[in-house]
């Protein structure tokens, strides 16, 4: 059987898009030996920042998360959308490639890890999930569904005060659902959010071998 090169699905973080961290992205997709497809958040990003976003994030002034219930309606409104318009992304490129869904990894930052993990768990599923300084607020995981058997490779930052604790440590909930981790923490640039130094890749290279051979 000949083998096919997996296509890595990178999904951006709030208010940026494939043009930001291009560094990281191609010595990880070189060290994984995988295709590559960018998409772009649907919504338009909140401002002053623009960029796009998978989902409005309820921030209050001061920088600090303020989960209303008008901003968890308004983020949960949203996510139809983003969710379509990855399956269409995707499935295009499959098509050009001869690829299935079994050979996809989502991957992404941030919000887009989090997008990317609510994805894979909730509509369909992949190979794996590569989630960097990835969340999922209380407010978005569904605990009363089933999740899909994709196995993820979180990657948190070391001492993140961008995310609130409860934000950052969603995998817990992941992995008391049934969902398989593999957990890694990276030293990250700033703040302990914007992203993993390079120097990590050679662990999540490690730990998709795992998942490849069934460990």
């Amino acid at each position: 059987m000949a083998y096919k090169k997996p296509l890595l699905v990178w999904l951006a973080g709030f208010c940026y898009d494939h043009n930001r961290d291009t560094k990281f992205r191609t010595e990880l997709v070189n060290a994984l030996d995988v295709h590559l497809l960018n998409i772009d958040a649907p919504h338009p990003g909140s401002r002053p920042r623009g960029g796009f976003m998978w989902h409005d994030v309820p921030v209050a002034e001061n920088g600090v998360y303020k989960a209303t219930p008008a901003a968890i309606k308004k983020a949960l409104a949203e996510l139809p959308a983003s969710a379509q318009h990855i399956i269409q992304e995707t499935k295009k490129e499959l098509k050009r490639l001869n690829l299935d869904w079994s050979d996809v990894i989502f991957a992404g930052h941030s919000q887009g890890a989090d997008q990317a993990a609510r994805m894979a768990l909730q509509h369909q599923p992949v190979k794996c999930v590569i989630s960097l300084c990835g969340q999922d607020p209380a407010f978005l995981i569904q605990r009363d569904i089933k999740f899909t058997g994709t196995p993820i490779i979180w990657v948190a930052g070391i001492g993140d005060c961008i995310l609130p604790k409860e934000y950052a440590d969603c995998y817990k909930v992941y992995a008391a659902a049934g969902v398989r981790i593999k957990y890694l923490e990276a030293e990250c640039r700033v703040n302990g959010h914007d992203y993993p130094y390079e120097s990590i890749i050679p662990e999540i290279v490690k730990k998709y071998k795992e998942i490849k051979a069934g460990k």
